[in-house]
């Protein structure tokens, strides 16, 4: 059987539309874990985040987030100006990639102003850590990354 020029097109059409739906199939299945449930409310609080974080960039060190493969264990150091007694407020860890397994810890730095989070049960890979803590009447707010192995 000999096809001819107008059989050729159309073929070529019909696969390519049908190659089109599977792709928007695929991207309608794909979970959207990255978008909040309630970003409305967020976004209203977003000009505070900033003024926090302005904050925390003005602190003589800044906060960091370090690894330790060895300990299994994440560390949050905070800046020596201040009481460790005073610090209050909340580590927030999230997976990228799984919002299901987000999750969050009260900041309780110990007398060398750090915390040590255990990470050993948590998925391998990259999380964000959100920061928030007030210390006096000053609020504060930091994100940092580690990459568990």
């Amino acid at each position: 059987m000999k096809l001819n020029w107008g059989a050729g097109i159309a073929m070529a059409f019909t696969l390519f539309a049908a190659g089109m739906m599977f792709l928007v199939w695929m991207c309608v299945q794909q979970p959207q874990d990255l978008v909040s449930a309630d970003y409305y409310n967020k976004e209203l609080a977003f000009q505070q985040q900033i003024d926090h974080a302005s904050n925390a960039g003005k602190l003589s060190t800044p906060v960091e987030f370090t690894y330790n493969a060895a300990d299994q264990s994440a560390m949050i150091s905070f800046p020596q100006e201040f009481n460790y007694q005073s610090i209050s407020g909340t580590l927030h860890f999230f997976k990228p990639d799984n919002a299901a397994l987000d999750f969050q810890l009260p900041v309780h730095p110990d007398s060398t102003l750090k915390q040590m989070v255990p990470v050993a049960d948590l998925k391998k890979g990259l999380w964000h850590i959100k920061v928030e803590w007030k210390s006096g009447e000053k609020s504060f707010y930091k994100e940092g990354s580690v990459v568990i192995r």
